[in-house]
């Protein structure tokens, strides 16, 4: 079984465990849901790395670029320092 299969397990008796115990139980399964779908989620997000500053193509190397309406220079964000 992969992961995402055992949480789906685990979320669906949970729930069902909360509707069987409605005597102890007065929370809702909306935390759980969130968790396990921010879980699920965070796993399928590839994690991007930035140039060093002195290569990055980008800012060449000064850390700041000018916007793309030519007004105003921001911080380069394709880079780390």
């Amino acid at each position: 079984m992969t992961r995402k299969t055992l949480l789906v397990i685990l979320l669906l008796s949970l729930t069902c465990l909360a509707a069987c115990r409605r005597q102890t139980y007065d929370g809702g399964s909306l935390a759980v849901v969130t968790m396990v779908g921010a879980h699920i989620k965070a796993r399928d997000i590839p994690i991007v790395t930035k140039y060093a500053r002195k290569d990055c193509p980008v800012c060449k190397g000064t850390g700041r670029y000018l916007s793309g309406d030519g007004i105003k220079e921001v911080d380069c964000g394709y880079c780390e320092p």
